[in-house]
């Protein structure tokens, strides 16, 4: 927890997720914050993101796992 210098207020730093070029997320997905989805991955419909996901691959299921690299 923190406080802006600026108005005083209490803020909360977040995750940050980032989600490259290219990347197709399926309908219904949850991705968690402070997850990285690498350039050209496809996430499968209903997928749930925990956890990093490396470029140039398919990954579904709950948790997302990646099933197959894609060229």
């Amino acid at each position: 927890t923190r406080f802006c210098q600026v108005t005083g207020v209490q803020t909360c730093a977040l995750p940050i997720l980032v989600i490259d070029e290219g990347t197709w997320i399926g309908a219904g997905s949850v991705v968690i914050a402070g997850v990285h989805i690498g350039r050209q991955a496809v996430i499968g419909a209903g997928s749930i993101v925990i956890h990093d996901i490396e470029p140039n691959v398919l990954a579904v299921g709950n948790p997302c796992k990646k099933i197959k690299i894609l060229i």
